[in-house]
């Protein structure tokens, strides 16, 4: 428990203590010092960062997107440590590849605060690629979503529309209309909803995107079973599932 884990942190600052030692003392190991030190956090932050941006962005609802998500619980704190350490030395997009990664797990576990303040941070960043920051926005919009605000979540997902085109990110343009749309369902604005569905669902085909194509219709079918839409609804399910 408590002190299992106080022999940890004792054990880890004994280390890095003497991983920082200077190479010049006769004692030190070789690879010891700052450069060593500093070497082994970069590694430490690529791997995990890497690691963080795979989970988030994995798109197999399969093994191959499992074992991803699989592995990010077990490795969340060595996330969280490569997420600390990218903010401090202010390596962005791995900062920002980690926040993914850990709005994944409070996504799934919470606590969902946790995850918006990790994107929070990185939301900040105005020199990311677009893509990063499309990501970023519907993840916030997620974590808005989840503790209950829709109308902020509405509000992340049209700045996230309003940041892209269906020509430059015809995917990730598609996959907000979609949220956007539940949100209007949600909020009982049928017509909106059903717009930006159907919208999102068009670019889907026109991509032919058979996992985006899915989830836009999953969407589409529970706003048409509300709408007692049943043998319509039941074929958008019919669809999703053969794809």
């Amino acid at each position: 428990g408590v002190l299992r884990f106080g022999l940890y942190e004792s054990i880890r600052a004994f280390a890095a203590e003497k991983m920082e030692a200077s190479d010049g003392d006769g004692g030190a190991l070789l690879g010891t010092g700052a450069a060593a030190m500093e070497a082994l956090r970069r590694r430490h932050s690529a791997h995990f960062s890497e690691l963080g941006a795979s989970a988030a962005l994995a798109r197999t609802p399969g093994p191959g997107g499992l074992q991803f998500h699989t592995e990010l619980r077990r490795e969340h704190e060595n996330v969280w440590a490569a997420f600390h350490a990218a903010v401090a030395q202010g390596e962005r997009v791995s900062a920002t590849h980690c926040a993914l990664g850990l709005a994944v797990i409070v996504g799934i576990q919470g606590p969902i605060q946790t995850g918006s303040d990790v994107l929070a941070v990185v939301a900040e960043y105005d020199d990311l690629a677009r893509g990063l920051q499309l990501e970023v926005a519907l993840r916030i919009g997620m974590m808005a979503a989840k503790s209950g605000d829709r109308r902020a979540a509405r509000t992340h997902w049209e700045t996230g529309l309003e940041m892209c085109t269906e020509e430059a990110h015809p995917v990730m343009y598609a996959r907000l209309l979609s949220q956007v749309g539940m949100v209007y369902f949600t909020l009982g604005e049928p017509v909106k909803a059903r717009n930006y569905l159907v919208s999102g669902l068009r670019i889907a085909r026109e991509r032919n995107d058979a996992w985006l194509e899915a989830q836009c219709l999953a969407h589409l079918a529970l706003f048409l079973q509300h709408h007692s839409e049943m043998p319509r609804a039941g074929a958008c399910y019919d669809q999703a599932l053969r794809l």
